[in-house]
């Protein structure tokens, strides 16, 4: 399903040039869970976005069931990731001027991959497998910060996507919505989703079917679950 093949990045810091990601190689399977663990700076955040689309790399090729990123222009790009890919962004980027239902209607609106007639529906019961089923009109400002993080979620998931990417998804969740949210993941695996998650957080008692560790840009390791 994903495929990196001597990926690198760099961005320019204050002290010059810094290797985010040098010549990666990663291979994830259809319907596998996958988390990406290391240090702050470690390079998994940069790791997501490249597998997104969101950042180019500047080397190396990026194919994602049969599509090569690496090649696609910008709008070609946008297109397919609205169609392909759910992210849930470690700072949420929901819109402030819209509430919880409309935050998560927005992507289905926008994407038009499920019907019109469904996506109120879809939009309600989505929120409510978050457990906010009592808050969907409420706006952002009147949401705490799991809230919001839940609401980041459902909006993810909104237009089905057969790829869901999340970066820090419980961090700021306590461990009831945590293991609520882990409980979603695994049912969306079940039903033939591929997740890549990026945490921080001790997943020793979590299942996932690979383990990819980064260090300054480089896959130390990447085993085959835990």
């Amino acid at each position: 399903m994903i495929q990196l093949t001597k990926v690198n990045k760099t961005y320019q810091g204050l002290g010059g040039q810094v290797h985010a990601l040098i010549d990666t190689d990663l291979s994830i399977d259809q319907g596998a869970s996958t988390v990406i663990i290391g240090k702050s700076g470690s390079g998994k955040s940069t790791l997501l976005n490249i597998i997104s689309g969101i950042d180019r790399c500047e080397g190396g090729e990026v194919v994602i069931n049969g599509s090569k990123l690496h090649t696609m222009g910008e709008n070609e790009l946008a297109k397919w990731r609205g169609r392909n890919i759910g992210i849930v962004f470690q700072n949420f980027q929901l819109m402030p001027t819209l509430s919880a239902l409309d935050n998560v209607l927005f992507p289905m609106d926008l994407v038009q991959v499920i019907p019109a007639k469904a996506r109120k529906t879809r939009a309600q019961q989505l929120l409510s497998e978050v457990g906010l089923a009592a808050k969907m009109h409420k706006f952002p400002n009147e949401l705490s910060g799991g809230e919001i993080q839940r609401v980041a979620i459902a909006r993810a998931l909104a237009n089905d996507p057969p790829i869901i990417l999340a970066d820090e998804p419980t961090g700021n969740l306590d461990t009831q919505n945590s293991d609520r949210i882990y409980q979603l993941f695994e049912s969306l695996v079940q039903q033939g989703k591929t997740l890549v998650i990026v945490t921080h957080e001790n997943i020793s008692h979590r299942n996932f079917n690979q383990v990819v560790t980064l260090q300054d840009g480089i896959i130390l390791h990447a085993t085959q679950s835990l």
